[in-house]
């Protein structure tokens, strides 16, 4: 019993510190990610054991500058989970302020579910691929795109080929994770910044030798386990490093 009710208190805490937030103007919640940065959530209702879908909230104006304190910020991001309790949310306009989305950001709204299946772009980021991508895809993001948000294809597995345009910077965290037929992706140089295990289990990375990974100019990580007392000489031209180099 007791250990019941410890599970049902790291729950209740781990929840809650999913929405936590530093402060809130009109009715929608800000996290401060620098000085003069934010992401912008809603607090949704507590009831029992779990958030419940908001009902209420129908319309959503996001502003791509906050004030708070007297210090004024610009919107940037939209955070993990923002909004997808709420049902009746028909309609959001997100400002070009915002350059990336959190996961699972819009699932479960009436907005979203109104799209049509097929990669969903918000202003110049693409969001995710809505629906399931029939047998033997290949997709060519659209020109003008700028980012590739976290577990944008995650576990699509039919997604056999990507070309990337140049112009993308950010490829996300498990942005194409699980994509089991995955073997032709196309990177431009523009690309600076990959996240944890963009790649992980595609067969176009499995066919990359063991050791460092580059892609164009970035370290992007280390592939398989890193033998004892290894030492690594990083390549001069080496822009940028991805998210975690595993060892």
């Amino acid at each position: 019993m007791k250990q019941r009710v410890l599970s049902l208190v790291v729950a209740f805490f781990a929840a809650t510190a999913l929405w936590a937030y530093d402060f809130k103007s009109s009715n929608l919640s800000y996290n401060i990610l620098s000085e003069n940065t934010v992401e912008v959530t809603y607090e949704l209702t507590y009831a029992g054991s779990s958030y419940v879908n908001d009902f209420n909230l129908t319309h959503v104006i996001i502003p791509a500058m906050v004030i708070n304190d007297g210090i004024t910020y610009d919107v940037t991001r939209i955070g993990e989970y923002a909004f997808s309790c709420c049902r009746s949310l028909t309609s959001i306009t997100i400002p070009n302020s915002v350059t990336s989305i959190g996961h699972r950001a819009f699932e479960g709204t009436s907005w979203f579910e109104s799209l049509p299946d097929g990669p969903v772009y918000i202003n110049n980021i693409l969001y995710t691929y809505k629906g399931k991508i029939p047998e033997n895809t290949s997709i060519v993001v659209k020109e003008g795109t700028t980012s590739i948000c976290d577990f944008a294809f995650d576990y699509q597995h039919y997604l056999s080929s990507i070309i990337i345009p140049n112009g993308v910077t950010d490829i996300g965290d498990y942005a194409f994770s699980q994509c089991h037929n995955l073997t032709d992706i196309t990177i431009p140089q523009s690309v600076i910044n990959i996240g944890h295990d963009a790649f992980a289990d595609t067969p176009w990375f499995d066919s990359l030798p063991n050791g460092l990974v580059y892609i164009n100019d970035v370290l992007y990580t280390y592939k398989d386990s890193m033998p004892d007392n290894t030492s690594l000489v990083i390549s001069d031209s080496t822009k940028s490093q991805g998210n975690r180099i595993k060892s």
